[in-house]
């Protein structure tokens, strides 16, 4: 059903568009709960070894390791909300403490050997990127050259 012809609906409002999900506070306190979560939830792996003629169980528990991905499905928001919100003047400085200390979580889990370090370095893209350099000085003609096969080769 369309509005009435003549409304001022709109003025009433201070701002257009959707309301925000979370305001700067509710955001961090959801941060600290999802922290909490990681904390209070760890991940359990059971090893089963051979010990002569029988069988040892080992029990590992490994701490959950804090993710942005996690936090996102944690709070129900996409990654490109995640996005837009480091953007938002309101939301910008929260966003990036939360960052900040999942990254640091994470160094420091890894530091300790509480998680895996390969998983971390991963996961922050910590590897340095290498360079290929054995065809930078080739050029198109060398490729071409060495696709032909030699006259010699004929006899």
């Amino acid at each position: 059903m369309p509005a009435p012809k003549g409304n001022r609906y709109y003025k009433l409002r201070r701002r257009s568009g959707v309301e925000p999900k979370y305001t700067a506070t509710e955001l961090l306190t959801e941060a600290e709960a999802y922290l909490r979560w990681c904390e209070d939830n760890p991940r359990r792996r059971v090893e089963k070894r051979l010990a002569g003629k029988n069988t040892k169980t080992i029990h590992h528990v490994m701490p959950t390791l804090p993710t942005l991905r996690g936090l996102r499905g944690f709070l129900g928001v996409s990654k490109s909300t995640w996005g837009r919100w480091r953007d938002r003047e309101d939301l910008r400085v929260v966003v990036s403490v939360i960052e900040d200390v999942i990254e640091a979580d994470q160094i420091q889990l890894a530091a300790v050997g509480m998680v895996s370090e390969v998983i971390v370095i991963r996961v922050q893209k910590l590897v340095e990127p290498q360079e290929d350099d054995s065809d930078k000085s080739r050029t198109h003609e060398d490729f071409l050259r060495q696709s032909q096969p030699d006259e010699d080769d004929d006899a």
